[in-house]
């Protein structure tokens, strides 16, 4: 049985949770006995290596699924700002899974998703411009955000230093093209009109 919104997952029996801004949700290499739905917010997936890097690999905004692994956690999911979590009994899910073909279906269109997702971004952090990757990563933001319903903000939700790290880039070449690529639209815009 699907819910209003098409979402075969939601169906289930789940808890909402929530967690406050720069709150860790769970850490890498954790066991892995749930999985989630952002309902509200923003949080981030992230890798951390023994010398206290990170890499963020994702950003999650309302209706990502996340947190399926069968074993041990790949990433750690922090929230970026407060957030509200439908929480779903990893179990449950994939016995549930087993009997019906839309449950199943989503959760391998999610991880499909997912893992596209993330080749992209390697791909874009590999070949694009400082300034391409900017604006790429707010090309993406705001089709996001309009797909979710919000409106598009004037600022992300998330802050520049962690955008910063998602594309590869130092917070001040961020500063810099930023700039940049708002100057470009305002004068694209000028032009058109």
């Amino acid at each position: 049985m699907a819910s209003s919104d098409g979402s075969a997952i939601e169906s289930l029996k789940h808890w909402v949770v929530r967690f406050p801004k720069g709150h860790l949700i769970f850490d890498e290499g954790d066991g892995s006995d749930c999985m989630y739905r952002l309902q509200r917010g923003c949080a981030r997936l992230q890798v951390n290596s023994a010398q206290g890097n990170r890499q963020i690999v994702r950003f999650l905004l309302p209706g990502d699924l996340f947190g399926l692994c069968p074993t041990r956690r790949n990433t750690a999911a922090e929230a970026v700002t407060n957030v509200v979590l439908q929480r779903f009994s990893l179990k449950a899910v994939l016995e549930e899974a087993m009997g019906s073909p839309g449950i199943s279906i989503e959760l391998l269109g999610a991880a499909t998703g997912d893992y596209r997702q993330l080749a992209r971004h390697a791909e874009k952090i590999v070949h694009l411009s400082a300034a391409e990757k900017v604006r790429d990563f707010y090309d993406w933001l705001g089709t996001r955000l309009d797909g979710a319903g919000q409106p598009a903000a004037r600022r992300p939700p998330m802050p520049q230093r962690d955008i910063a790290d998602y594309l590869g880039i130092a917070p001040e070449t961020l500063s810099r093209c930023i700039r940049l690529v708002r100057s470009q639209r305002a004068s694209a815009t000028l032009h058109a009109a």
